[in-house]
């Protein structure tokens, strides 16, 4: 099976450091980034299979950053992770085609739940 590629975007450097050791616990390749700028420039390099994105990023929202990342890789799969539920947010979720939505706290089990969910289904172990 091929490695499953995860792109973790937050400016809380204590959260991408726990989904990070999470994810590759869980067997997942695992790129982090604290800003929009940043992550798109993973991404012109990389190819990810699933991208956990914070909605409130310093430099560009989530949603927008999901565009651009759709952009570039239509198979991507976007979860958002957010301190605030807004319905708003959720609204423009669905337009995006986000798989998940996350409030956070967010334990371990519910962060691989939700990123297996997302996987497409030729990736999941």
């Amino acid at each position: 099976m091929a490695p499953r590629s995860v792109l973790i975007v937050d400016d809380d450097e204590d959260i991408l450091d726990i989904f990070e050791m999470t994810l590759l616990e869980g067997g997942y390749t695992v790129e982090t980034a604290l800003t929009g700028a940043e992550a798109l420039a993973k991404a012109k390099d990389l190819k990810f299979d699933v991208a956990i994105l914070d909605i409130v990023l310093p430099d560009l929202r989530g949603d927008k950053l999901a565009l651009k990342l759709k952009k570039g890789n239509g198979d991507v799969n976007i979860i958002f992770v957010t301190k605030y539920a807004n319905m708003q947010d959720c609204i423009n979720s669905l337009n995006i085609g986000v798989s998940d939505i996350l409030l956070k706290p967010i334990g371990e089990e519910e962060l691989l739940q939700a990123v297996e969910s997302a996987l497409p289904v030729e990736l999941v172990a």
